[in-house]
């Protein structure tokens, strides 16, 4: 019976941290750039990329001085090692999705652009004839 209750708790928070990290994947653009203007949108998610970027650095930064210093942190500093590690990764893989949207965006606005090419070709070679 215990067994039965700690499998169905620890199911309901399997199910709850799987939709939390589904949720908290790509930022939505802000209400000031329009889904369509792929630039800014591009520019919107290279700008999160770089931010992200820079707090990796800095992560990065805190794990060196925790390893090069691990005997003034005391029992606690492989902790900190561990959470410094996880946010490293975490916000590593935000700016991979960041860039991804970017790269989506880049993508799109060449599809777009060839779109419109064509169909002025199409309507220059019509007005020749």
């Amino acid at each position: 019976m215990k067994a039965l209750k700690i499998s169905a708790i620890l199911s309901i928070l399997a199910f709850g941290l799987m939709t939390t990290s589904a949720f908290a994947e790509v930022p939505e653009l802000p209400s000031n750039i329009n889904s369509n203007d792929h630039v800014a949108a591009a520019a919107y998610y290279e700008s999160l990329a770089m931010e992200e970027a820079v707090i990796v650095e800095k992560y990065r930064q805190d794990l060196e001085e925790h390893e090069d210093h691990a005997y003034a942190y005391g029992r606690r500093g492989q902790d900190e090692v561990s959470h410094l590690r996880a946010n490293i990764r975490e916000h590593e893989y935000q700016r991979a999705e960041d860039l991804a949207q970017a790269e989506l965006h880049r993508k799109l606005l060449t599809v777009e652009q060839q779109a419109q090419n064509a169909s002025s070709n199409s309507i220059n070679a019509a007005a020749v004839q």
